[in-house]
């Protein structure tokens, strides 16, 4: 064998050594590594009521039933501004009210 390659065999096993050597002697301990953070998961909170999402039923029959009319009116003859203002008296609510149904649809 030539020179270099016995001087690596060598190297290699002391090498090898020294690795089983500090994995006999190594800390596997990793809470000393790690300070105080908290990995634990955290519980999702509970809902706590608030405002529902989406519309009640009866509100979406009553704006389907809106749009129907303001359609019905519009053929009828009656400009915008006066059906709105007729429907908004027939359902209770504001002129604004009936105009956002209206561009929601």
């Amino acid at each position: 064998m030539t020179d270099s390659k016995i001087s690596f065999k060598t190297f290699y096993k002391v090498w090898e050594q020294r690795l089983i050597k500090d994995a006999e002697y190594a800390d596997y301990n990793l809470t000393k590594y790690i300070f105080n953070l908290n990995l634990t998961a955290k519980e999702k909170p509970t809902n706590k009521g608030g405002r529902p999402k989406g519309r009640k039923k009866s509100t979406i029959k009553r704006n389907a039933a809106i749009e129907l009319a303001y359609s019905k009116l519009r053929i009828k003859g009656y400009t915008a501004k006066a059906s709105k203002e007729k429907l908004a008296k027939k359902y209770g609510l504001a002129v604004s009210t009936i105009d956002t149904i209206l561009k929601r649809g």
